[in-house]
């Protein structure tokens, strides 16, 4: 596998023509220096010891600290030395990375010694691949005593301990079932990239083994397909959406694809990984994106472990170059980069126009739980998004939980999350009372299923698009299966502009249920439209919350956390909790969320027939009104006999239907239907139940 050096990411030649366009290009010529100006601070700056990386004694100690040194290093001195030709900056990173040979290990102190010795880690995947990038640049200024002694510490303290721990198959102690998903990515990638700079210094043919098996683990983490022993969840959907948050979701995935990048310029094209990419990944991940007018230009959904500033940078990079660009990747690299480094530099069509033109305005995964709908893709926007899913990992216990972006403000946010370090990631940021779900009785998720997943997930059962409404059933059932039989929480997303939720429960013993309801802003309660009304006022944008069903609810604001900020003062969190206030078998909650409610004016009433509770929705502006019904016989209650009800003069075995009225047009949405009619109309008919538009 002998080649020149550079070429893990780039040639002479390459180098070559950047020279001359940053000596030409002004602009070039001023983020060049941008990227280089700490050049004389890391010249003079001393390197961290073995000592002090050991210094905290967990996985990682403080290796982290390390492979940042090395990185910036890097990124400023190796750029300054392929540029400029200056050897000082290379003979620093020569000099540490004949210090980091010194090193024992490149792991945390803790790892030799746990219940299942480790040799490595993420940290150690972090330093290899740096310490590989940097013997690629520096090549040519060292001695061959010197290369035999970095290649060696590459090999034998990077390489082969995540190797070993992850790929062969003789001293492999890690599973795809039993690690969580992104670092068997990640450390299974950078090992193997890291390997490819220094193959010569193996062996003949032993490079390749190890590189063809890595290869074979890398495609299995594409197609893993779940472990039912272990309650694992599949990797991908069969859309491409990756099971976690958007940050674990851009980590394992872009580490992934930076390895063939690497590896195609070593070992030519990888077809059996490019094969097992999954189709439409990339617009997965941008599913949870929200174009903003505040910075950044772009902010994600945070789900997760995810925070709504997160970049997929990365990802979005390697699919350009590897030939999977789209317009859409473009319009995020615009959006979300205002700074370059030394590899944009290189690469300038990283940053040619795009645009959103041929995202869909809805998008349902089923098969990880997610869905997503919004009025278009402008800045601030409507943005509303559903997930009943798994629970494992750095995917938290949020079934049926929903987030509401709008006007550039998260109006019903994720609680988002914190540092893993700090006691209340467990205690909350993890748990039900961090997001907009249902307890039962007070009760959640176990707090067990973090770590040990749960054996009935969250899903969404049904999902409908409408002409100017969107319907998603959230089934949160699985999770909570200890405290209820059935948990469904029903979405009827209106013009963007109104949200019903229909949350239908049955306990195993009389209860109470809370909707717990995070928010932005400030809120007041009064009467309106003769109903209890929550008023939230948020930025730009606000919402009036009717409390429809049932007609005593409880409205309290509660702290679900509280904290010491480091500058000594108190810091809680809050959230909103909407209770019933009976115990009850069977609970019926529904609630009209009105967005904007100074622009868009709605009148309310309820709606009770017998066996059947609903809403009516009336707007004046447009003539439009809508009559929500909820079939209190298809509650479960009834498993050998149809929901047969009669229903606002409609004979139906409907779950809930939604009739729109305007002038004399008419137009039902049925939910789980399998007729619906009245005298002299023959009506909807199918010998299944279907979710479907009906014309009367």
């Amino acid at each position: 596998m002998a080649t020149c050096h550079p070429n893990y990411f780039f040639n002479a030649e390459e180098i070559a023509s950047l020279r001359i366009r940053i000596r030409s290009n002004y602009a070039m010529r001023r983020k060049y220096e941008a990227i280089t100006k700490d050049k004389e601070k890391l010249l003079a700056e001393d390197f961290l010891t073995e000592e002090y990386a050991n210094s905290v004694y967990d996985q990682h100690g403080r290796f982290c600290d390390v492979s940042w040194q090395l990185e910036r290093m890097n990124e400023v001195l190796g750029s300054v030395y392929l540029i400029e030709g200056d050897n000082c900056c290379a003979e620093k990173i020569r000099d540490l990375l004949l210090h980091l040979a010194t090193f024992t290990r490149w792991a945390g102190p803790d790892n030799p010694y746990q219940e299942v010795p480790r040799k490595s880690e993420l940290t150690t995947a972090h330093i290899v691949n740096g310490a590989a990038y940097a013997f690629d640049i520096i090549y040519p200024i060292l001695s061959e005593t010197e290369r035999r002694t970095i290649a060696d510490a590459i090999i034998q303290k990077g390489v082969m301990p995540l190797m070993e721990d992850w790929v062969l198959h003789g001293t492999r102690i890690h599973a795809m079932d039993s690690m969580g998903h992104n670092w068997w990515a990640v450390c299974i990638a950078k090992g193997a990239a890291a390997l490819l700079p220094v193959a010569d210094y193996m062996e003949a043919g032993q490079a390749d083994a190890i590189l063809d098996a890595a290869e074979e683990a890398l495609i299995h983490f594409l197609n893993y397909p779940g472990c039912t022993l272990y309650n694992k969840p599949c990797s991908f959907d069969e859309k491409g959406l990756f099971y976690e948050c958007v940050n674990y979701f851009s980590f394992g995935t872009g580490e992934l694809l930076r390895y063939i990048y690497h590896a195609e310029r070593y070992r030519g094209r990888r077809e059996d990984l490019r094969a097992a990419l999954p189709e439409g990944m990339d617009r997965a991940i941008l599913s949870f994106a929200y174009p903003t007018t505040e910075e950044p230009k772009l902010k994600f959904l945070d789900y997760g472990d995810s925070t709504d500033d997160c970049g997929i940078d990365g990802m979005m990079r390697w699919l350009v170059l590897l030939g999977y660009d789209t317009p859409q990747i473009h319009e995020y690299i615009t959006r979300r980069r205002p700074q370059w480094d030394f590899f944009e530099l290189m690469h300038p069509e990283l940053h040619t126009p795009g645009h959103w033109d041929e995202m869909p305005l809805t998008a349902f995964y089923p098969t990880t739980g997610y869905a997503f709908a919004r009025d278009a893709w402008k800045d601030d926007s409507t943005l509303f998004s559903v997930k009943s899913g798994y629970t494992w990992n750095h995917a938290h216990a949020d079934a049926g939980h929903f987030i509401l972006w709008d006007r550039g403000t998260a109006l019903f946010p994720d609680s988002a999350c914190c540092s893993y370090d700090s006691k209340l990631y467990r205690s909350y940021y993890c748990k039900d009372e961090g997001h907009n779900v249902l307890l039962i009785g007070g009760e959640g998720q176990n707090p067990e299923d973090q770590y040990r997943g749960n054996k009935f997930p969250g899903k969404l059962f049904d999902t409908y698009k409408g002409k100017d409404f969107v319907y998603i059933g959230a089934d949160a059932t699985g999770p909570l299966a200890h405290l209820c039989a059935r948990c469904y929480r029903n979405f009827l997303l209106i013009e963007n502009r109104y949200l019903v939720i229909i949350d239908d429960v049955r306990c195993h013993k009389e209860n109470t249920v809370q909707f717990l309801l995070h928010h932005a802003g400030s809120f007041t309660d009064d009467i309106q439209n003769g109903l209890p009304c929550t008023h939230i006022t948020a930025g730009n944008t606000g919402a009036d919350i009717y409390h429809v069903w049932p007609e005593n609810i409880s409205v309290s604001e509660v702290i679900g956390v509280t904290d010491t900020k480091e500058d000594g003062s108190l810091w809680e969190a809050k959230h909103l909790e909407f209770s019933t206030t009976e115990d009850a078998r069977s609970i019926l909650m529904m609630h009209v969320i009105a967005l904007r409610p100074a622009d868009n004016r709605l009148g309310l009433k309820r709606l009770a027939d017998e066996n059947a509770l609903g809403v009516e929705l009336r707007e004046p502006d447009n003539g439009i009104t809508r009559r929500i019904w909820f079939n209190l016989l298809s509650d479960g209650r009834r498993m050998h006999l149809n929901s047969n009800n009669v229903i606002d003069g409609f004979e139906t075995d409907a779950y809930f239907f939604m009739r729109t009225l305007q002038g004399f047009a008419e137009e039902d949405f049925l939910a789980c239907a399998s007729y619906h009619r009245r005298p002299g109309e023959t009506g909807f008919g199918s010998y299944t139940k279907q979710t479907d538009i009906y014309l009367p």
